[in-house]
């Protein structure tokens, strides 16, 4: 797995209730990418489930690495605005610039491509 120590990468969020504008989503992993590290991912909803328009959204938690042909993590110790749980969300480490990352949102999986930002 690479490090990826201060690496941000940005993709876009598009999900039919939501996000259907197409959202910019980032996935911040300022110490490096291992076990225990901490991760956050934000993005603003188009509309939230309360109807506010352009709406903040983040989820910060901690790195759990799983072995494999194609390295995979998820998030666990996961906290958010109001100190809730926060979104489910999980990954695939595709290359140096590139991972692929899921969202639970409304009880469906969404995908997101992200591209590290360069410089980063």
């Amino acid at each position: 797995v690479y490090y990826f120590f201060g690496a941000n990468f940005v993709g876009t969020l598009t999900e039919e209730n939501y996000a259907w504008a197409g959202e910019r989503i980032r996935l911040e992993v300022p110490r490096g990418f291992y076990d225990g590290a901490p991760i956050m991912m934000s993005w603003t909803w188009t509309v939230d489930a309360s109807g506010v328009e352009h709406r903040p959204e983040a989820v910060r938690g901690r790195i759990r690495l799983h072995k494999g042909k194609i390295p995979r993590f998820d998030v666990t110790e996961r906290v958010a605005a109001g100190q809730w749980q926060g979104y489910k969300f999980w990954g695939e480490v595709k290359s140096q610039d590139c991972i692929t990352v899921y969202i639970l949102i409304s009880d469906r999986n969404v995908r997101v491509d992200m591209k590290r930002v360069p410089g980063t």
